[in-house]
């Protein structure tokens, strides 16, 4: 017997809705005649900020438990986030998702096991804080040009070195090893990419 596709199975389950026949079509899916495909299982979870340690929160988040409910406060957050496609969560867990997200770069799937959500759910929730709050969680040039002198003599106090107002973050994510794009005009990427202190071709993330 021939396999039907899902969307051939709707139209026939409309088919025999029509005519009484829903037994029958459920009876035809319980045989394996419909091509249902499989779907990543979401662990049975659900986030709760005080349930986690502080020294997780820092591990995971970069913040303790009281810096991320902090953030939630000066950010001055809903006390439940709704995105356009309907995903709700408390502030908590969409500050916590944001700062998952971006302390290092993780698949989103790889995230369902800590949050209990989909994929997809989790994106638009990042999406949301993202579009809400961009100018604050990037580099805020405004800011950057009123204080980068004190940040580099307060560096220079410390360092033989002038002109530092900031370091990047170490965390480095290993990589092929690149070649050459078709009008790279000779640029030399294996160079670009590597680190002498890893030893390797990595993207360094900030």
């Amino acid at each position: 017997m021939s396999v039907i596709t899902q969307d051939e199975s709707l139209e026939l389950l409309m088919l025999m809705a029509a005519f009484g026949e829903e037994e029958t079509w459920m009876e035809l899916a319980s045989m394996g005649a419909f091509d249902t495909p499989e779907r990543p299982l979401i662990p049975a979870v659900r986030f709760k900020l005080r349930t986690y340690g502080s020294a997780n929160a820092v591990l995971d988040f970069r913040f303790d438990i009281e810096g991320v409910r902090a953030l939630g406060r000066h950010f001055r957050l809903p006390e439940t986030v709704i995105t356009e496609d309907g995903d709700r969560c408390s502030k908590d867990e969409a500050l916590a998702i944001m700062l998952n997200r971006m302390s290092s770069p993780q698949r989103l799937h790889d995230m369902s096991s800590k949050f209990g959500r989909s994929s997809g759910s989790i994106c638009r929730i990042f999406l949301w804080m993202n579009e809400r709050y961009e100018s604050k969680l990037y580099a805020p040039t405004s800011l950057l040009r009123r204080r980068i002198d004190s940040y580099c003599h307060a560096i220079a106090q410390r360092t033989p070195v002038d002109g530092i107002f900031a370091f990047p973050d170490g965390t480095k994510i290993p990589i092929s090893r690149p070649t050459p794009r078709r009008k790279g005009d000779g640029e030399n990427l294996q160079y670009q990419v590597y680190s002498g202190h890893k030893r390797c071709h990595c993207l360094t993330f900030q």
